[in-house]
């Protein structure tokens, strides 16, 4: 990825400057096969970003953070009508069984938002979950 030009957030910030806002993104390593560890960053940015792929660490910690961005359930990846998608889950991998399935929350630790991506685990298989790739837009209020 870096031969590609992306920069890597592994347990990391960079900060970024939009006219005159000050942005703080942080990238937090995955649990899997990582160590995830946050720090909260040294000083006050006007906007602050998490990165993460396991939204499971939203609601276990306590993040100072505006907006949580996130992936891995894949949406549900198998939604069957009349079956609730954390049933399947928990049948297919009980590690993606979360509150956080898809799409936007607002919690008390923020906002955050888990997108249901393109592919698919554990089997190639997807069915009534849409393919998504996000843009969001972030302004001042």
């Amino acid at each position: 990825m870096e031969e590609s030009g992306f920069i890597l957030l592994t347990n990391d910030r960079k900060y970024v400057e939009i006219g005159d806002s000050r942005i703080s993104i942080y990238g937090l390593d995955e649990d899997m096969l990582g160590s995830p560890k946050y720090t909260s960053p040294k000083k006050k940015y006007d906007y602050e970003i998490l990165l993460m792929h396991e939204q499971k660490y939203f609601s276990e910690n306590k993040f100072n953070v505006d907006l949580a961005l996130s992936g891995h359930t894949h949406g549900g990846q198998i939604n069957l009508p009349l079956i609730d998608e954390t049933q399947i889950l928990k049948k297919v991998n009980p590690s993606l069984v979360n509150n956080y399935i898809k799409g936007f929350y607002s919690t008390e630790n923020g906002k955050l938002f888990v997108n249901s991506g393109i592919g698919t685990t554990m089997m190639s298989a997807r069915f009534n979950v849409k393919p998504e790739i996000s843009v969001i837009n972030i302004s001042k209020p």
